[in-house]
């Protein structure tokens, strides 16, 4: 199961009102022709800062996030200081996974203004997705008590159930994989038996998707209930994809075929969310990692789905999602395409375009007319 969390926004304290994209380029241009260069952090280039911070917005909420780390670094080129640029661009590297970059911004913004929120904020997160829950709760506690904010005050109670589902787990490391684990639950030497599974469908997967995740993948182990306290999940969810991997494995001696489905199912979505940069829609995230873990639609389930088409009304309703759904669409897309333009529909969601979009970008065919073709599909 993959669990999405919110995108971190920037803060918008830069040109807006009656600016625009095309004419904050326009006016980049202007700025940029004129003649004197200057130095970084006159007037002038000052305000090219702000016009490029401002850029760099507009792709951060578009969701393309590796457009806004170029754009805030331009901005950073023009003004050194600027503070929205920093931590906005330390927010597009946390939405990238790039934990340690966002780290170094954060803590030279803190060396230079101890009581900035916003900069305890983004250290606390990198500080959470690097699995260190207790530093992210001191940090989240100060920057509330600073200035108020629900959205942060949730993450925060968040973090403080995995710190406490967390609490004595033990750690074993590998290359792509650091895991954490209750030694109550598993011994060291099934913690490594995963570490080897995982590790051989790493290199399975990064074939198939012709990438490799950025940096270590976290995995944490726990018992049912832990799982449930730390994630507050129902009880029929068999793992976790939330930026790590959480699997509950209910005090296993050895590695079982259901474990391995769900921990192929739970790494496919890091690969999927990787490549896509978060931007892949729930169908397809749970349609692939069911593919991936072994699973078909059976002639049962088909005449089910054909049934459940017409009462949903056509495509429309096909857009509410269900596991069995997204599994006969993902099944339909391969039957249909190959690999090669599943990997290019991830790469046209990672630039932040919309399934729709993407859809016709790559096959042809919009979202829509996907969804038709495959209801249609039911029939035969």
């Amino acid at each position: 199961m993959e669990r999405r969390a919110a995108p971190l926004e920037p803060v918008l304290d830069t040109p807006s009102g009656e600016l625009s994209p095309a004419k904050a380029r326009a006016r980049i241009d202007e700025l940029s022709a004129a003649k004197g260069a200057g130095a970084p952090g006159d007037d002038r280039h000052k305000e090219l800062a702000a016009l490029y911070a401002y850029l760099g917005n507009t792709e951060m909420l578009a969701h393309n996030y590796d457009g806004a780390v170029a754009l805030y670094q331009d901005s950073l080129d023009n003004d050194p200081r600027l503070t929205v640029a920093r931590l906005n661009l330390c927010s597009a590297l946390l939405n990238l996974n790039r934990q340690p970059a966002a780290e170094e911004i954060a803590r030279a913004v803190l060396a230079e203004q101890p009581d900035n929120p916003r900069a305890m904020e983004m250290l606390g997160e990198a500080a959470l997705r690097s699995g260190r829950p207790d530093e992210a709760i001191e940090l989240w506690q100060k920057s509330l008590a600073l200035k108020p904010s629900d959205g942060l005050r949730a993450r925060l109670e968040r973090a403080r159930r995995l710190g406490q589902a967390e609490e004595g787990f033990r750690s074993s490391e590998a290359a792509r994989f650091s895991l954490k684990f209750d030694g109550e639950q598993a011994t060291p030497e099934l913690a490594e038996e995963i570490l080897g599974y995982l590790d051989a469908s790493y290199s399975e997967l990064s074939r198939r998707f012709s990438h490799y995740p950025e940096g270590v993948i976290r995995v944490t182990l726990y018992s049912r209930k832990a799982f449930q306290l730390a994630t507050e999940s129902p009880d029929w969810v068999g793992g976790l994809f939330d930026g790590q991997m959480r699997v509950p494995i209910g005090g296993l001696s050895r590695l079982t075929p259901a474990v391995k489905r769900v921990l192929i199912h739970e790494l496919t979505h890091c690969f999927v969310a990787s490549r896509s940069r978060g931007n892949a829609p729930r169908w397809l995230q749970e349609g692939i990692a069911q593919m991936v873990e072994g699973r078909a639609t059976t002639a049962a389930g088909r005449e089910a789905l054909r049934q459940a088409y017409e009462v949903l009304g056509g495509p429309k309703g096909a857009m509410e999602f269900s596991y069995p759904r997204a599994l006969s669409q993902m099944e339909f897309f391969f039957d249909t395409w190959s690999d090669s333009h599943f990997n290019d529909l991830l790469d046209q969601l990672a630039r932040g375009i919309d399934i729709e979009d993407a859809m016709r970008t790559v096959t042809g065919v919009s979202y829509t007319e996907f969804l038709n073709a495959w209801g249609a599909s039911l029939e035969r």
